[in-house]
């Protein structure tokens, strides 16, 4: 989903999130993790969620082109 869904689907009641996004919205103690493919929106993500409250937020910022990057190394 995009930053502006995103931020939006924050702002939406429980029952308006399920109609369009097809899944129950996480609630403020649900652990989330976002992530993105280099790692700034999945900052940026993690802090919409904490400035709504939400407590256990991680953000994946490695990206994953880098675990991309680490998997082909590895196999090298």
């Amino acid at each position: 989903m995009t930053m502006t869904e995103l931020e939006a689907g924050l702002n939406l009641d429980d029952e308006a999130f399920a109609s369009k996004f097809g899944f129950q919205k996480p609630t403020p103690n649900d652990t989330i993790v976002t992530h993105c493919w280099k790692g700034g929106r999945a900052v940026k993500a993690c802090n919409a969620f904490e400035e709504k409250g939400f407590k256990n937020v991680k953000c994946y910022s490695g990206s994953f082109r880098g675990l991309g990057e680490k998997r082909r190394k590895s196999s090298s």
